[in-house]
């Protein structure tokens, strides 16, 4: 199929997704293609992680959690439709998504710490995720990625990041040793993360 087909507008009708209900029963659903609004893009996903929040949210429960939910949270696709506010990706981009939906007006939003955004609502938490054929996501949480670097590699972007932010945060490990507790993606990725700094 040539992209202009498959980028051809934005689909209608149905689409199946992952679906996650408060008394912890997972299933595959049929539910409505999301419309976008405005500022937001569709995205076809390519590959979606399961990390350790969605099992969370399936187990135990997980703070903010609106159920009931479509999870997933670290995840690459191609958007197919965008907002009409929307400038800074197109349809038939290849994009890795920033789960974290902002107020950007909060105090902490405007002193630089989105992440302690008071308002904060995750995709595949707060609102649909990417166990579906399509997700709605805010414009200005999808970044175009060069599709040669594969889709499971894009969809670890988001984990990386947070790896990252955690190695930089420590306040220096050049010439330290260093000791990771726990060898899941996270533990995996702070290891690798803080050998190379």
């Amino acid at each position: 199929m040539s992209l202009d087909n498959l980028f051809g507008g934005a689909p209608s009708g149905k689409m199946k997704a992952v679906r996650i209900t408060q008394d912890h029963q997972i299933s595959v659903i049929e539910t409505t293609i999301p419309v976008v609004a405005d500022d937001e893009v569709l995205v076809k996903p390519t590959c979606c992680g399961i990390c350790g929040t969605d099992l969370h949210i399936l187990k135990h429960g997980f703070v903010g959690t609106n159920y009931p939910v479509i999870p997933g949270h670290e995840f690459a696709g191609h958007v197919v439709a965008t907002g009409r506010n929307v400038r800074n990706v197109k349809a038939g981009d290849f994009v890795a998504v920033d789960p974290n939906v902002v107020c950007g007006e909060c105090r902490w939003c405007k002193s630089g710490r989105p992440n302690l955004c008071i308002h904060l609502t995750p995709i595949g938490v707060g609102r649909p995720g990417a166990a579906a054929e399509y997700v709605a996501v805010p414009g200005r949480n999808a970044f175009r990625v060069n599709e040669s670097i594969g889709s499971d590699v894009a969809a670890l972007i988001e984990p990386l990041a947070c790896a990252l932010h955690a190695v930089n945060s420590s306040q220096g490990i050049k010439d330290r040793q260093v000791l990771v507790l726990g060898g899941g993606t996270m533990g995996l990725l702070i290891a690798i993360a803080a050998r190379h700094s």
